[in-house]
């Protein structure tokens, strides 16, 4: 997966500078550097970063979220405990604990919480009609500030989705929001949204994002993003 990402970017631009790639809670994270030719990067990044997700981590193969391991694992990788594996993996020092019913139960429960997160995020985001509704233009118009990258999205089960934060109560594009995507380059849609909503005290205790609708400068909200780039 990841040389033929790595060969597809170069294909794109020769010169291409991979800062880090890595796989971290089933999430691709390939942070790259380009003079040319962004916004196709970040559409392929995202696209092995949605393909990743139903890739086992052990050999590559299709595989599904599973919920003991909480991990991607095809069938392969994936089977009940015979009873002698069980023995050996006692045997080997495996707490007891581990294979119970209540381990279960809380393994589901750690699932649970996991898609409630993701419902919760994907509420702090507009589908693209949604979008151009709030701003009042059109559909073809959000997606081209999303290619131009004057806006920023999301990939959730196919589709772009954009974070709220873009958007001021009366329906404007946050003031500075080209220099804060421009400066978030490609970062992870998440790791942008928490810093844009959580206060910092640099900014006086406000969340950059709450800065920038009070009209504040957005020079400082660049600097906390190119300081934050995986520090």
């Amino acid at each position: 997966m990841l040389n033929q990402l790595d060969a597809d970017l170069a294909a794109i631009d020769p010169e291409y500078e991979l800062r880090r790639a890595a796989r971290v809670d089933n999430e691709l994270i390939f942070w790259t550097a380009t003079n040319t030719a962004a916004g196709a990067f970040a559409r392929r990044i995202r696209e092995a970063q949605t393909a990743v997700r139903a890739i086992c981590n052990k050999c590559g193969r299709p595989g599904v979220p599973r919920t003991r391991s909480r991990e991607v694992l095809c069938d392969l990788h994936w089977h009940p405990l015979t009873a002698a594996e069980k023995a050996f993996a006692l045997s080997a020092g495996i707490p007891e604990a581990w294979f119970s019913e209540k381990a279960e139960i809380e393994n589901e429960a750690f699932l649970a919480e996991g898609e409630a997160r993701d419902r919760k995020n994907l509420a702090a985001h507009l589908t693209e009609m949604d979008m151009a509704r709030v701003l009042n233009v059109s559909v073809h118009r959000v997606r081209d500030m999303f290619e131009q990258e004057v806006l920023a999205g999301a990939e959730h089960d196919g589709r772009i989705v954009y974070p709220r934060w873009q958007v001021t109560d009366d329906g404007r594009l946050l003031p500075g929001l080209a220099a804060v995507v421009e400066a978030a380059g490609d970062m992870d849609a998440r790791t942008l949204q928490a810093i844009m909503e959580n206060v910092d005290e640099e900014l006086d205790g406000l969340a950059p994002a709450e800065w920038l609708a009070r009209g504040k400068p957005v020079g400082p909200v660049v600097q906390i993003l190119e300081e934050s780039w995986w520090t």
